[in-house]
């Protein structure tokens, strides 16, 4: 393992699966989550990793997909969607003696 500045300039590094779970908070973040997701949809079939992105909390102005969608069709490739999904969560904490489990919808692209 290693360390991986999602707003650097290094390429992503080789990989299986790539998963960015909830860390859309602010519009920056979402924007270089889509532009690493264009890298990987850029990659040849036989090198690119799978693709998990969950976001559940839907901040303004990280929707990425409409921007990467205009690139996409541009060069007429297949579009994204996010997909909603209804998630049963069991999570603790350091603070939390026990377990929580609670329910969340997710949108999630999978690719």
């Amino acid at each position: 393992s290693g360390v991986f500045d999602l707003c650097g300039a290094d390429p992503l590094p080789t990989a299986d699966v790539v998963l960015a779970a909830d860390i859309l908070y602010n519009q920056d973040l979402g924007m270089q989550v889509g532009k690493r997701l264009m890298e990987i949809l850029n990659m040849p079939q036989e090198q690119r990793p799978g693709v998990i992105i969950t976001d559940s909390q839907r901040f303004y102005g990280t929707d990425f997909a409409p921007l990467l969608n205009e690139e996409l069709e541009r060069v007429g490739r297949l579009t994204i969607e996010w997909e909603e999904r209804d998630l049963k969560v069991t999570t603790s904490g350091i603070l939390v003696d026990e377990d929580q489990t609670y329910d969340v919808t997710a949108r999630i692209i999978s690719v």
